[in-house]
């Protein structure tokens, strides 16, 4: 049986996509630099692929053209931290993000 015959798979492609990946642009969190991703998603035959990556969009434009030469669909996504302040002192107008 050929690979691309496999169970779950449509014309070779893989049956998932990560929705989820960290590059190097996540600081502290990611590890992976846009053309190793390009190429682990190519070897592993998946249509696209998304990278969150925390508080930062920095990497959105390399990754959309790494991708995308490599016939890879790219999803633009960002995890960004939100701060539910209950206890602030409602009688203080409120504070400016810094």
């Amino acid at each position: 049986m050929s690979e691309s015959a496999g169970p779950g798979r449509k014309g070779g492609l893989a049956p998932f996509v990560h929705l989820r990946v960290h590059s190097a642009y996540s600081l502290l969190e990611g590890a992976l630099h846009l053309g190793t991703i390009a190429r682990l998603c190519r070897d592993h035959r998946m249509p696209a692929v998304a990278v969150t990556d925390s508080a930062n969009l920095f990497g959105a434009l390399e990754f959309s053209e790494t991708m995308a030469r490599a016939g890879i669909q790219p999803i633009i996504g960002v995890t960004l931290p939100v701060v539910w302040d209950d206890d602030e002192d409602k009688t203080r107008p409120p504070r400016r993000p810094t």
